[in-house]
């Protein structure tokens, strides 16, 4: 590796075969992944719900296919994940923003 060479974490999510709109992506404060021997994976995604936004939002709905990519830039993502959108929690704090997280399983 060249001291010129530079990394960036990167992700890509796709439900049901299209990736997320830009917007959704863009509100994603935090990603888990986590896969286990005899363990069922899962990913959560953290993301910001200013106006509340995404509650109801229909990329994001139950029972969809969910795909994550993950990588450094500029190398190529590698598939790590496929599951389905399995549940949805809402935050409201008393002091911030609301913040929806999602699991797939």
């Amino acid at each position: 590796m060249k001291a010129s060479d530079r990394y960036a974490p990167e992700f890509t999510l796709d439900v049901d075969g299209s990736p997320v709109p830009a917007a959704l992506r863009a509100s994603v404060t935090s990603l888990t992944w986590q896969t286990g021997l005899g363990a069922t994976d899962r990913v959560e995604l953290a993301l910001a719900n200013h106006g509340l936004r995404w509650l109801d939002d229909p990329a994001i709905r139950l029972d969809r296919e969910l795909r994550l990519k993950l990588g450094y830039a500029p190398d190529p993502l590698v598939q790590v994940f496929v599951g389905e959108i399995v549940s949805h929690a809402a935050t409201f704090p008393a002091a911030g923003a609301p913040a929806l997280t999602v699991a797939a399983q």
